[in-house]
């Protein structure tokens, strides 16, 4: 049968119909119909059935347009006459000038200042100024150099310039461009006083003969410490020295160093450890035998003959009052004297550093060897390695490479060291002694067996905890020992560079971590001290605060033991102290007594100042 012509015509009509509703989709007005083809024929049938996910929507309507206004724009910046002439000096290149116009309003509370508008060009006028400078610090006199040192102190006020400058100068101290004068320049009010006060004691203040003689002020109110040096003066006044001091390398090398140590000690804003640093060195300077030598049976002696009656930092003398560790307390009182020898222009420990440095060295046998155990030798060869190098004496170099080389070549198969010579499993604790050993050797230009750095490496890391860098054990194979942690990685650090820069971000982060440890130790502190200096030239704010608070609990304040460190470790607040603390001789706090722990107090306290 033919169709009408109205029926096609209908027929007609209906296929426009569905072609526009296929054209439509989903009513969404977006010409869905291509995705269906990606979507398959599930896809195609709920547009058929006018679904999406079964929700229905209106066909044949467009989605409205939601029409985002535009962000807001900030205000203008009120007009200000000394933003415009900053401007100006900015233009023409004169940074600093521009700083020092703005600076008073910078200081202010004033929100526009603290608009990204403004600090984006005073950080870029910051570093530009600052960049003149160093190109210019190294060749300029030195009226223009204090004066421009000055106004960058003023006019730099984001802490990013601050640090660079310090930074800078640090290069200036280094290179002899600055001096005294410079560093109190440099201080605040209270930190100018306790330097000021450390330079009248050990001499060398601006405008002074550094070989005049230094008066201390002796009164009702005069300082604790200088009451011991007040005694020391007398001791050393009637003392008869057989030996010839120790030569100094070179004046103007000392006076550089000198300077150098203040400024870091300012800039690290540690002047109120120079109290706790002199008075522990005055203490052991009065409780020296008169042979050179330490031992806390020599303290007991030497307050018998001061009329000192007994005070608490003497009450582990009676376990302890026997000669048995008497190289290896020497050695760290040497230790101890040698860190501050250039401060003590007024040479008021120059007999007690020389007698001690002479008595370790009549302790040297023929061969080298020491009749001691090893742990105390190790320390020996380490304050005569360092004695060497401070004083470029030709005799006392050749003694501590002497030394050196004997317990070098006795190093056991393993890389490591043990309380006796030859005696295995080495341990970590002896290991450490000797790295330190041998890096003052080194260091003082010293040689050293082929392998002998090498085979510290090897063993230390025989140490290491599985799966852990920074935790280590006391003999290989063993569990982790927390205060052996600053051990291992020190060894590393003067044993195997490589290591060191791999490991040197996963070690500084273990280092700032808080220490969950009922006992701080110093024996912990002075090796971590050490490794976070050598890994990044500075201490954390938690380090600081640890040694801040080591002498006001540990050291005593009252004649006539002022400066002696009673005890080794410290129970943190609302810990008990175990009933049998040091009733157990073992390590080193324990066998060396208050002598031990008086100059290992004081090192770590020198260390934290003076070190890079």
């Amino acid at each position: 049968m033919r169709a009408g012509p109205v029926a096609l015509i209908v027929l007609c009509v209906a296929g426009a119909a569905a072609a526009a509703f296929f054209a439509l989709g989903d009513g969404d007005g977006t010409g869905g119909g291509d995705d269906s083809a990606a979507d398959g024929s599930a896809a195609s049938g709920s547009r058929r059935t006018g679904t999406a996910g079964g929700s229905k929507r209106p066909r044949g309507r467009a989605k409205p347009v939601v029409e985002v206004p535009p962000p807001p724009q900030p205000k203008p910046l009120p007009e200000d006459a000394d933003w415009d002439a900053a401007l100006a000096h900015a233009a023409a290149g004169r940074h600093l000038e521009a700083l020092e116009t703005v600076r008073a309003k910078r200081l202010t509370d004033d929100p526009a200042w603290k608009d990204a508008r403004r600090t984006g060009p005073l950080m870029e006028w910051e570093t530009a100024a600052l960049d003149r400078f160093e190109a210019q610090m190294m060749t300029l006199e030195l009226a223009p150099l204090r004066d421009w040192l000055g106004r960058l102190a003023s006019a730099l006020l984001f802490p990013e310039s601050r640090a660079r400058m310090e930074a800078l100068r640090r290069k200036l101290v280094e290179a002899g461009k600055i001096g005294i004068d410079d560093v109190l320049a440099g201080a605040d009010a209270e930190a100018r006083k306790k330097l000021e006060a450390h330079l009248k004691r050990f001499g060398g203040a601006p405008g002074t003969d550094p070989d005049a003689p230094v008066e201390l002020v002796v009164g009702p109110s005069a300082a604790v410490v200088d009451r011991q040096l007040q005694s020391l003066r007398a001791r050393n006044k009637d003392r008869e020295i057989p030996v010839e001091p120790l030569p100094i390398d070179s004046r103007q090398a000392r006076n550089d160093r000198r300077v150098e140590q203040l400024e870091k000690l300012r800039q690290r804003q540690a002047e109120a450890m120079l109290d706790p640093i002199a008075g522990g060195l005055a203490w052991l300077a009065l409780h020296q035998n008169e042979d050179g030598s330490w031992s806390d049976a020599g303290v007991a002696a030497r307050c018998k003959a001061l009329g000192h009656e007994k005070t608490p930092c003497l009450d582990r003398t009676g376990m302890n009052a026997n000669a048995s560790f008497r190289l290896g307390a020497t050695g760290l009182a040497v230790l101890a004297f040698l860190d501050f020898r250039d401060q003590d222009m007024a040479r008021h420990f120059e007999p007690t550093l020389t007698l001690g440095v002479d008595w370790l060295r009549k302790q040297i046998r023929e061969d080298g060897s020491f009749p001691q155990t090893s742990y105390e030798a190790a320390i020996a060869v380490m304050a005569l390695g360092q004695a060497a190098r401070a004083s470029k004496s030709p005799g006392v170099m050749a003694d501590a490479q002497r030394a050196h080389w004997w317990h070098a070549i006795k190093q056991s198969t393993d890389g490591g060291y043990r309380y006796r010579i030859g005696e295995q499993p080495s341990d970590l604790s002896v290991t450490g002694w000797y790295a330190q050993a041998y890096e003052a050797v080194r260091d003082a230009g010293g040689q050293t067996p082929t392998g002998h750095a090498e085979n510290f490496a090897k063993y230390v890391k025989s140490c290491q905890v599985a799966g852990a860098s920074d935790k280590f054990a006391y003999q290989a194979g063993r569990g982790e020992k927390r205060t052996l942690r600053g051990v291992g990685m020190l060894t590393l650090a003067v044993t195997d560079p490589e290591e060191t820069a791999k490991q040197k971000d996963a070690w500084a982060e273990s280092l700032a971590k808080e220490d969950k440890q009922d006992r701080v130790d110093m024996y912990a502190v002075y090796y971590d001290v050490r490794v976070e200096l050598a890994l990044r030239g500075n201490l954390s704010a938690k380090r600081r605060a640890l040694l801040a608070d080591l002498p006001r609990t540990l050291q005593c304040r009252e004649l006539p033991s002022a400066g002696a460190f009673a005890k080794g470790s410290q129970i943190p607040a609302g810990k008990k102290e175990p009933a049998t603390a040091w009733k157990e001789p073992g390590g080193l706090l324990d066998r060396g007594g208050t002598v031990v722990t008086t100059a290992l107090g004081v090192l770590t306290m020198e260390h934290a100042l003076y070190r890079r």
